[in-house]
């Protein structure tokens, strides 16, 4: 399955029940779920993102914990997706293909659709929600995928 590729991307093993997913890694995890559920990008897709951006995110995650412990302002860290293909992320200058895993010169023409996700805004809903934090916790732990998910 997807998730267990994705926490094998992150040298991750699952913590004993009770145990806490560190926040560099939850983000990871945290932004796969909603890209599955919300944007469809298919699991090949987000395995070639994460590839290239786990390090990032997970760094982003860790300072993000830290900044909120500390009550400081929380840097911009941004996610884009342009025509559920093409990813760049704060950071990062050039687009990522995620289906052929190459970073690309800027695109020849705009892009028709892009999503942008504020991953300050989601790493701030996911420690409010801790029900949603649950369920892909409960996801990860039994390896099943979100309804829909194209690669289930």
């Amino acid at each position: 399955m997807w998730l267990s590729a994705l926490l094998a991307l992150l040298d991750l093993k699952w913590p004993p029940p009770g145990g806490v997913v560190p926040p560099g890694p939850a983000l990871v995890l945290w932004t796969a779920a909603y890209l599955s559920r919300n944007l469809n990008i298919p699991a090949i897709q987000q395995l070639r993102l994460f590839t290239e951006a786990r390090t990032r995110v997970a760094e982003t995650g860790k300072i993000f914990a830290e900044r909120t412990a500390a009550g400081q302002e929380l840097p911009t860290f941004m996610l884009v997706f342009a025509d559920n293909r093409y990813a760049l992320w704060t950071g990062n200058d050039n687009f990522l293909d995620t289906v052929t895993g190459e970073f690309l010169p800027p695109l020849r023409s705009p892009p028709i659709h892009t999503v942008a996700l504020d991953l300050r805004a989601l790493f701030r809903w996911h420690r409010q929600e801790a029900y949603w934090y649950e369920d892909v916790t409960h996801a990860v732990a039994t390896e099943t995928v979100a309804p829909g998910d194209p690669d289930s």
